[in-house]
């Protein structure tokens, strides 16, 4: 039910993906337990693939977390995110393609990018970051307007491979 990622950089980027350790219901409730424990204001970063066998009961204890002023970061499924969009998270990362399914379309332009993630945000969600244009842009959507940016400077980046993971961190 979850998955393990390995990436293997020499020259020619080599992905092996592989079925994670099976989650156990007890794991899943203590998990539940230790989010029913934050209060208003702290913090709770939800990221990762999360498997369809757990998907409906994680999103619920989002959505009370969410409501009881905790404040969720999602960077997970796109079928998450736009289920939780309404009930006003703090922060969602996206990506293009991510955004681009969830758009029901094939790829998004610039604008569309722009468009999507105002979407979003007009859905509900605090501060949304959708990465594009190989992962080398950013499109940043908050109360105060949208922001557009470059990820990556000058040099060329030797991988993109954790992008996403570190725009999540550092927000």
């Amino acid at each position: 039910n979850t998955r393990i990622n390995v990436k293997i950089m020499d020259g020619t980027d080599t992905d092996l993906n592989v079925r994670g350790p099976e989650i156990k219901p007890e794991n899943l409730n203590n998990l539940f337990f230790k989010i029913s424990r934050l209060d208003e204001d702290d913090c709770l970063v939800f990221a990762g693939y999360c498997p369809d066998s757990i998907r409906e009961p994680v999103t619920e204890v989002l959505k009370q977390a969410i409501a009881e002023g905790v404040k969720v970061a999602l960077d997970t499924n796109p079928e998450i995110l736009h289920e939780l969009a309404p009930c006003s998270p703090f922060f969602v990362k996206i990506t293009q393609s991510e955004l681009a399914g969830c758009a029901g379309r094939e790829t998004l332009s610039k604008e569309a990018v722009i468009d999507e993630a105002r979407k979003l945000h007009d859905e509900g969600v605090k501060n949304v970051i959708v990465l594009y244009d190989a992962r080398s842009q950013a499109v940043y959507v908050c109360d105060q307007g949208t922001y557009i940016g470059n990820v990556i400077r000058d040099n060329p980046p030797v991988s993109t491979v954790g992008t996403g993971d570190s725009i999540t961190a550092g927000f």
